[in-house]
This record gives structure tokens, C-alpha cells and sequence, in this order.
């Protein structure tokens, strides 16, 4: 078959049958199929506080807990979280562009179950997006917000009044972001026009209390700025920024050439998130270090209403100075994708990501990212919200203050929410019963797995087999490191099931299992001896990682004929046609695809069979 060139090892064993094994690195196909089994595939039989949804590890599940900061009338378009009112805990503050204010929602005893509502401005026009930063210098948390009247800062005076002040003149601002841009120390700010002139400026907080301000261009030549952010793209200690352009989603930095914002030069980060047009271009844009490189990557979202598509992106700074850039996907399938975070969610130590949908045509989603490899290769989404009509932002935050990250996000016709994250402190999972085919008993040997069991967690195994799967009797005692089953498993017995017991004495860490192999010796049929007759045996794992080994057995010399065959019944491999001896004969097939097969042994007019399951990552 074109494309398969299997490889073909043939060995003669002597006639004591091999050790065997069998091992299972999936679980995504989820509980429900108690046995008896072949081979572990993809499922098992049950679990308990266990998250098993990406293909290669399990781990302690975390649960989500739905709360309301505010469920009367419009969310926020953008919201900022900071400790307006000093007392410690973190409050919430929101735009509203179509009511022309900003609201503040004081968090009343740290806990996030309790909030009151206040309006701190009322008459600002279109104020899509708002920043916090200590503008005057005087300790306590005051915002930026855009308008189309031009940027404007609101002063906090005491946690609950505010004076707003006047930055610039630029009309038709869409996004704005406050920083430190000349590397004096003080917090200047950064806006672009959302319309055509293409004009991007920003404005030197000269006196250092947001008093004076002094106006300076970074472009004129990047119309509809929907998303500006202040970073460091190219590792040298300064404020650059980094913009989404409109009508075709196309990302783009500027470099702070001379530290002092005096001097910029563009650079193109992505030509294309997504093929929007003008009016629904890229909302959604973060800069972050995804990879855990040293260096700030981009990630972003955007959408397209004509085709109901969309989705959410990181782009890599693969030199690590903003010059080379390579993109990956997260989500390509998430309509009307609007607005992303990033955050360690699961509080494994890399960065996961965030993203909402919403609208008449989106997906009306919240959903969080899990980084599964750590490298953001490997995305694992997990929806936290459906029932949502506009989700207009995101965000990752500890407002419980309860030591892990929570997600907050608005709705911005319905309200302000978040969901509380917490890891489970104990769970368990249980195989499938195992009887492997080669129709006899079998004396269980060896349990070995591989995991990562960081401080403060633990994992642990327990076994037990049986000639009758309908009752498998009592577990063993717990084993806390891989070994011989002698101690537990004594006795020979056809069926074999395993229990993982996952545990943690400090969420949200989680012990994380990889892989779980156990050996065992066939003892021949029941009352001794080897087979009577013709076997096919696999001896490799099950499902295996690309190649599989096949042990042939004969009680006497003869013909025999194996082939291997698709789920479509073709042919993909013919590894054995011929005279061999009597006795066991392994042979390794290789380069088979991800997919399920069925090997036929034909013998003395006799067929044997065994199914494969091939599993590549």
C-alpha cells in the first residue's frame, strides 16, 4: 500500500512463552466501559474528581462555581480590576460605551459574594476601554478611559469620589492603555483613532501628576486601532507598543527605537488573524510570555460575522526580539471570538488562556485555554459559560484571594460575573479489566507508571485480579512506587484492573499521571501448559505509540500467513507468509498510522485474530 513500508523483525524464542505487558497513556475517551477488555484503549471504567479530557494525562479535576458581581442591567465593554478603596481586596471597574459611564462595583468583605454598585462617571461618550495606573503619584489606583471626545484620566481622591481630567484631543478612541513610556518613571498614556486617518499618538505625563500633558505621534499610518497595548516585544527594558488593526486583523508593534518614545519603527507581527472586514476586525489582544521562553509572545482573537467563524491565536517572538514571529493556533473554531487573557489557571506554573464570544452570530462562550504541555502546543479548551448573550471581556484574577486565579468576565447587555476555581484535594480512577488474549491465565508480575507528583501532592496505585470479572474481589494495599505485584497478586488469574488514587494537600497543584504499564507472564491454559493451539499475541502496548510487536505461536511447524488490516478491510501490511518452526516467533510491524486494525493469522486452516490500536502523538 503506498505510503506504508512496515518493517518486518522475525524472531525464534525458545518454547517458554515471554513476558508480556500492557499499557494505557490515554484516557480522553472517558468512563463507562468496565470490561473485560483486550487491551486498554482510549476508556476505563469509572473515576471520581478526576480530569480526563486531553489525551495524555490525568489529573485532579477543577471545579468551577458561578458567582454574580452584578445581574441587573448592562456588564462592562472592558473592565480593569484593582483596589480602588485600598482596603485590601480587589474591586472591579467597567465601561459602558452605550451609557456613557464607567461603573465601580466595591468588593465588601474580600470574599467576591458581595458587591455594591456605584456610577463614578455618567456623561462620557463612548468610553470603550479603560486602564488603571497611579496617574498622580499620590498611592492609590486612579483609570484611564477612552471616549470619543478624546482621553480622559478620572482622579481618585479618597476610594470613592472622583475629578476626571482631560489628556488629548484625539476623537473616536477605542482602546487605551496607560505606561510608563519615556522611561522617567511616571505613568503616560497611549491611544489610537478608530477610524481612517490611521493616527496613533501618545501622551507625555510632563509634570509627572497628570497635570500637563504633551502629545506625540507613534504612526499615522494604521487606521481602525481597536487594541493597543504597552510591552516589551523586543527584551530591551523599555515601553513599546503593540496595536490590532482593523478590517484585516493584522497585528503589528512599534519600537521604542530610543527608549524615550521619541522615535518609532513599525514591525508586522501577524498579516492576518483572521479574514474579518471592517467593523468586526481584532478586539481581543494580550502580550504575554506563552511559552515560557524569557520573552513576551502576542496573543489574540478575532472573528468574521459573513462566515460565523473564528478564532483565538498566539503568535511566538521566536528570536525573542520581535523580528521573527511564527503563528499557532488555539481555537479556530470559536465564532465571534472577541476578547482573551492569560493566566495560570490551573496553577501548574505555565500560562493558560482565556477568550469569550458573544453576540447574534458568535457562540456566546467563556472559555479557558489549558496550556497541557507547557510549551502552548497543546490547548485543552474548557468551557466555563454558554448562557451568556455578549461576552465582551475577560479576565484572569484571584478575587477570592484565596491563592489561585479565578475568571471574571461581562456580558455587555447582562451583567458582571466570575467563576471561582478550585482544584479537587482528592480523586480516583479505575481501569478497565484487563484480559489479555492468548487464552489462559496469566501471574502478574510488575506495575510500573510514569508521573510528576509535585511537593505537596500524591499518587498511588492499587490492583486486583480475578478468574470471575464479575467479582474482581478487594483492592490491594496502596503501592507508592512502581514494582513487583508479588506482594499483592500472589496468585495467577486470568483479569486484571488498576485504581490510581490522585491526592494533593496544596490546590491547585495536582500530581499528573502519564503512563501506567503492567507485566505479567502467560501460564498456558488452565491446569498448565502451554496453548494447544495457534496464538496471536500483542506484546507491545495497546494501543501503541506507532510501531506494534506481534508474538506468532505454533504448536508445530507449519504454514502460516498474517496480515494486518484497516477498519476499511484493506490490507496495510503482510508481515508474515511462509514456513516457520514451531514455537514463539515475535515480529514488529512499524509506520502504521493512528488508526484501529485488525491482524489475521491464518494456520493449518485455522484463523487467529487480535486487534491493534495504533496511537501517535
Amino acid at each position: 500500500m503506498k505510503g506504508l513500508t512496515p518493517l518486518l523483525v522475525l524472531l525464534a524464542l525458545p518454547a517458554a512463552v515471554p513476558a508480556d505487558s500492557s499499557t494505557q497513556d490515554f484516557w480522553n475517551g472517558g468512563p463507562g466501559v468496565p470490561g473485560p477488555v483486550s487491551y486498554w484503549s482510549n476508556s476505563f471504567a469509572g473515576c471520581d474528581s478526576i480530569e480526563y479530557g486531553h489525551p495524555y494525562i490525568v489529573e485532579l479535576v477543577i471545579s468551577n462555581v458561578f458567582h454574580w458581581i452584578h445581574s441587573t442591567g448592562p456588564g462592562a465593554d472592558e473592565m480593569v480590576i484593582v483596589d480602588t478603596d485600598g482596603d485590601g481586596d480587589p474591586d472591579v471597574v467597567g465601561v459602558q460605551a452605550t451609557w456613557a459611564r464607567v461603573s465601580h462595583w466595591e468588593n465588601l468583605d474580600g470574599s467576591g459574594l458581595n458587591w455594591a454598585r456605584t456610577i463614578i462617571a455618567d456623561s462620557l461618550q463612548s468610553t470603550w476601554s479603560i486602564d488603571a495606573v497611579d496617574m498622580d503619584e499620590d498611592g492609590d489606583w486612579d483609570l484611564v478611559v477612552s471616549t470619543f471626545d478624546g482621553p480622559r484620566w478620572l482622579e481618585n481622591t479618597s476610594g470613592g469620589d472622583w475629578i476626571e481630567h482631560e489628556i488629548g484631543a484625539l476623537e473616536y478612541i477605542w482602546s487605551i492603555r496607560a505606561g510608563d513610556i519615556d522611561g522617567d518613571g511616571d505613568s503616560d498614556v497611549t491611544c489610537g483613532r478608530s477610524g481612517t486617518d490611521g493616527l496613533i499618538l501618545w501622551y507625555e505625563n510632563f509634570d509627572g501628576a497628570g497635570g500637563i500633558w504633551i502629545e506625540h505621534q507613534v504612526s499615522d499610518d494604521y487606521n481602525f486601532t481597536y487594541c493597543i497595548r504597552i510591552c516589551d516585544l523586543d527584551n530591551d527594558q523599555d515601553s513599546d507598543i503593540l496595536i490590532g488593526k482593523g478590517t484585516v486583523s493584522k497585528i503589528v508593534w512599534f519600537e521604542n527605537l530610543d527608549g524615550l518614545g521619541g522615535a518609532w519603527q513599525p514591525h508586522l507581527v501577524c498579516d492576518e488573524v483572521h479574514g474579518g472586514y471592517q467593523g468586526f476586525p481584532l478586539f481581543g489582544l494580550e502580550a504575554a510570555d506563552m511559552d515560557d521562553d524569557g520573552d513576551n509572545d502576542v496573543l489574540a482573537a478575532a472573528s468574521d460575522p459573513y462566515t460565523v467563524t473564528g478564532m483565538v491565536i498566539w503568535v511566538e517572538n521566536a528570536d525573542g526580539v520581535g523580528e521573527t514571529w511564527v503563528k499557532h493556533s488555539i481555537d479556530n473554531n470559536l465564532s465571534g471570538a472577541f476578547s482573551v487573557d492569560c493566566a495560570d489557571l490551573d496553577g501548574d506554573g505555565d500560562m493558560d488562556a482565556m477568550a469569550c464570544s458573544g453576540g447574534e452570530w458568535g457562540e456566546r462562550l467563556v472559555a479557558w485555554y489549558e496550556n497541557v504541555t507547557g510549551n502552548a502546543l497543546n490547548w485543552h479548551r474548557h468551557e466555563l459559560d454558554s448562557s451568556i448573550w455578549w461576552a465582551a471581556d475577560v479576565m484572569g484574577y484571584d478575587l477570592d484571594l484565596d491563592g489561585d486565579m479565578d475568571a471574571v468576565y461581562s456580558d455587555g447587555v447582562a451583567g458582571v460575573r466570575w467563576y471561582e476555581f478550585s482544584r479537587a484535594t482528592s480523586g480516583w480512577l479505575e481501569s478497565s479489566i484487563l484480559d489479555p488474549p492468548g487464552g489462559s491465565q496469566e501471574q502478574w508480575t510488575d506495575l510500573s507508571w510514569e508521573a510528576t507528583t509535585p511537593a505537596g501532592t500524591g499518587l498511588t496505585f492499587q490492583v486486583r485480579a480475578s478468574n470471575d470479572p464479575g467479582d474482581m474481589g478487594e483492592w490491594s494495599a496502596e503501592m507508592a512506587a512502581p514494582g513487583s505485584l508479588a506482594p499483592y497478586l500472589p496468585d495467577p488469574a486470568w483479569y486484571f484492573q488498576y485504581r490510581v488514587n490522585l491526592s494533593t494537600a496544596d490546590p491547585p497543584l495536582t500530581p499528573i499521571l502519564d503512563k501506567v504499564t503492567v507485566l505479567y507472564d502467560l501460564m498456558g491454559t488452565p491446569g498448565g501448559g502451554e496453548s494447544s493451539g495457534p496464538s496471536l499475541r500483542i506484546l507491545s502496548g495497546n494501543p501503541s505509540p506507532g510501531a506494534v510487536t506481534l508474538d506468532v505461536y505454533l504448536p508445530e511447524a507449519g504454514q502460516a500467513d498474517l496480515r494486518i488490516f484497516d477498519i476499511a478491510g484493506r490490507v496495510v501490511a503482510h508481515p508474515l507468509s511462509g514456513q516457520i518452526e514451531a514455537g514463539h516467533h515475535q515480529l514488529t510491524v512499524t509506520d502504521l498510522p493512528s488508526g484501529c486494525y485488525q491482524a489475521v493469522m491464518i494456520t493449518g486452516g485455522c484463523s487467529t485474530e487480535a486487534e491493534l490500536v495504533i496511537l501517535t502523538r
